[in-house]
C-alpha cells in the first residue's frame, strides 16, 4: 500500500490495512523516512516476500509502533514484520498473530503479545539483531517461541527479558 523511500515523515493512526501484496512489505514499506509512527493500525492478510505486514529498512531514524495489531499476514520472512533497518525500533502494547524476524539493530517490545499457532515456527526469530529486549511480553505458542540467532560468529546478539510470559500448547520435539 505505501513505500516511504524518501526524507518524508511518515505516520499512520488508526488505519486498517488489508490484503496487500508487495515484494517488500505488503502494507508499508520504510525505508528511509525521517519520523516513523504507527499507532492503533490494524494489519490483515497483508503478503509479501519480506515482511508480511511491514518491512523496516530504516538506517537512520527510529520506528515506533503502538498498540497496533497483526493478523493473518503472510511472507517468506516475517509474516507480521521483517526489520533488517540499523537504527532502533520500538513496539509498545501490540499483538502479533503471525512470526517476526528480526534483524535490526535494536529492537525493544514493550507489553505485546505473541501467537504463533505452527509447531515449526518461532513467535519470534532475533535473526541478527544485534539488541532486543521484551518487556512484560505474553508468548502463546504451539511450542516455540523465540529463536536466538546470526550466522556470523563475530557478531554479539543481546536479548533481555524481563517480566514476560510463555505459554506453549505443544511440547518441542
Amino acid at each position: 500500500a505505501f513505500t516511504i523511500a524518501t526524507s518524508a515523515s511518515s505516520s499512520f493512526d488508526g488505519v486498517t490495512f488489508g490484503y496487500n501484496t508487495a515484494d517488500l512489505g505488503g502494507a508499508l514499506y520504510l525505508y528511509a523516512s525521517s519520523v516513523n509512527a504507527v499507532n492503533n493500525c490494524s494489519f490483515v492478510s497483508n503478503s509479501a516476500n519480506e515482511g508480511g505486514a511491514i518491512s523496516i529498512a530504516t538506517t537512520t531514524t527510529a520506528v515506533t509502533i503502538s498498540g497496533s495489531t497483526f493478523s493473518g499476514n503472510t511472507a517468506t520472512n516475517g509474516g507480521a514484520i521483517f526489520n533488517t533497518g540499523s537504527y532502533t525500533s520500538t513496539y509498545n502494547n501490540c499483538t502479533f498473530n503471525g512470526q517476526v524476524f528480526l534483524y535490526g539493530a535494536s529492537e525493544t517490545f514493550n507489553n505485546c503479545t505473541f501467537k504463533q499457532d505452527s509447531r515449526d515456527a518461532y513467535n519470534v526469530w532475533t535473526y541478527g539483531a544485534k539488541e532486543v529486549a521484551f518487556n512484560e511480553c505474553t508468548f502463546n505458542s504451539a511450542g516455540k517461541s523465540v529463536l536466538v540467532y546470526h550466522e556470523s560468529p563475530s557478531v554479539t546478539n543481546n536479548v533481555a527479558i524481563a517480566g514476560s510470559t510463555f505459554n506453549a500448547s505443544n511440547a518441542v520435539d
